[in-house]
């Protein structure tokens, strides 16, 4: 894994990770290499009537076991292998299996049992024992996620970064905004409708409860840009910002080549819910948008920002959700643009005062929505079994997120009662939310499945999707 960069080799050839500074660095794109690796230890030829295997062992591995089936039709294959060389001896289930040559075994269907352990001898060594894990096909027991108290804290509606605060620019520079900005704000909870229309029409703030950083974009000297709202937190440019007056007061003239930034501060880390704000004039933007607002790391959606992308459009990111609008942004026009997010995870967007797009996203972190979820895949799995369709590809994705939900649950109660040994606190923090991360997207991505069976033709999704929606 070390030798592959299997953390993340989408960068300098594996010399370096995409998400630097973050606590997991992974892509599924990683996970290739291996697989194919193992899928070439054997050769599959699928005829007609049966199944021919052909070893491609490689000489250093002098010993082999499968624990997980090939499929073949509606049997399973597990296999192992021991020694090197030509085929010398093949048992199935324990039994001698006399159909093989030097260098390829024959599995007519017809003969091959359901479930069939296949041990190949090679080089004159006897065939290995070999006793595959094979799942238990009972149901696994209920989670209850709910009843762990820590679970709650590791999911804030934001979360917090040590990225500074870039006006007109993301965190690698990139994503330049190109236009005028006269005003930019932050505020530490999410501004009403009616605060967001007042605070459109007047170039004060519509409340100064909660206001974090309210930039007045005017400069003696060019280069330092004062917090408005009296808490230091200045911003300073950043390559060529130019200067001028408007209808709206002074504005920064941002032409591609710098920006505004305001250093990390503790105040800037907002985790429940926060509102961003600013009066722009655009230009025609890049495809890929422009940052007006940004505390995020480029290819994550940690932390905050409020851009134009894709090109003259809204958008707004947080770890919870992500809000768009195609605004069709007038060049040269100016607009007030705002975005809120608030503890309850309703995300909206305004343009010119008037409510654009709205979001709710459910926090990953309701423990008791996810129990909910997982128990009722329980019994949707429980329903498919009863109709004889256990070995169907939705009962094998059911399995596979109730199996990790428990899974999940007893890493947490471990974690909890002090039985497994803490991670450095980034880390813990990191590891912890990545098990109910994988668990609500398992559950999410068999959700999203079943209900596009609700038009299907076929008569087994049809099948499906009822068993899926009775109660």
């Amino acid at each position: 894994a070390r030798a592959f960069r299997m953390d993340n080799p989408l960068v300098d050839f594996g010399g370096a990770v995409y998400q630097p500074g973050e606590p997991v660095n992974l892509c599924y794109d990683t996970f290739g290499p291996p697989f194919a690796m193992v899928r070439g230890l054997f050769e599959y030829i699928y005829l007609a009537d049966g199944l021919v295997l052909k070893p491609h062992i490689p000489t250093g591995i002098s010993k082999l076991e499968q624990h997980f089936p090939v499929r073949f039709g509606s049997k399973q294959v597990y296999l192992a292998a021991a020694g090197n060389g030509p085929i010398t001896a093949v048992t199935m289930n324990g039994q001698v299996w006399n159909d093989f040559g030097q260098n390829s075994i024959n599995l007519p269907f017809a003969q091959t049992p359901a479930t069939a352990v296949v041990s190949i001898g090679m080089g004159g060594n006897p065939p290995p024992s070999f006793t595959p894990r094979i799942p238990d096909a009972s149901q696994p027991p209920a989670v209850e996620l709910a009843k762990i108290p820590f679970l709650e804290s590791l999911f804030p509606i934001l979360s917090p970064n040590e990225l500074p605060v870039r006006i007109g620019a993301d965190s690698d520079g990139g994503s330049r905004f190109r236009g005028q900005i006269a005003r930019a704000r932050i505020y530490n909870r999410a501004l009403t409708a009616s605060e967001v229309v007042e605070s459109s029409t007047a170039v004060r703030p519509a409340s100064s409860q909660g206001l974090v950083a309210d930039w007045r974009l005017d400069s003696t000297d060019g280069k330092v840009f004062e917090n408005q709202a009296g808490q230091g937190l200045s911003a300073r440019a950043t390559g060529q910002v130019g200067l001028t007056n408007t209808l709206h007061g002074p504005a920064v003239v941002l032409a591609g080549n710098g920006f505004l930034e305001a250093a990390n501060d503790p105040r800037f880390n907002l985790t429940n819910s926060c509102t961003l704000e600013a009066w722009i004039c655009p230009q025609i933007q890049a495809q890929a948008g422009g940052r007006i607002i940004d505390k995020s790391k480029v290819g994550s959606s940690n932390g905050y920002l409020l851009d134009t992308y894709p090109g003259n459009s809204l958008r707004f990111i947080t770890e919870l959700g992500v809000l768009s609008y195609d605004a069709k942004l007038i060049p040269g026009v100016w607009a007030h643009i705002a975005a809120t997010i608030n503890q309850d995870g309703a995300l909206a967007l305004y343009l010119n005062g008037q409510q654009v797009a709205a979001l709710h996203k459910e926090k990953t972190s309701n423990l008791a929505s996810l129990d909910q979820r997982v128990a009722k895949i329980r019994q949707f799995r429980a329903r498919l079994a009863e109709a004889g369709l256990t070995v169907s590809y939705e009962a094998a994705h059911a399995r596979l997120a109730l199996e990790y939900a428990r899974v999940t649950e007893r890493r947490f109660r471990l974690v909890d009662g002090g039985g497994l040994a803490k991670l450095p606190a980034r880390s813990q923090v990191a590891a912890d939310k990545s098990y109910l991360s994988t668990l609500s997207k398992l559950c999410e991505g068999l959700e999203k499945t079943l209900d596009s069976y609700r038009e299907a033709k076929d008569a087994q999704r049809q099948q499906v999707w009822k068993l899926w929606r009775a109660e």
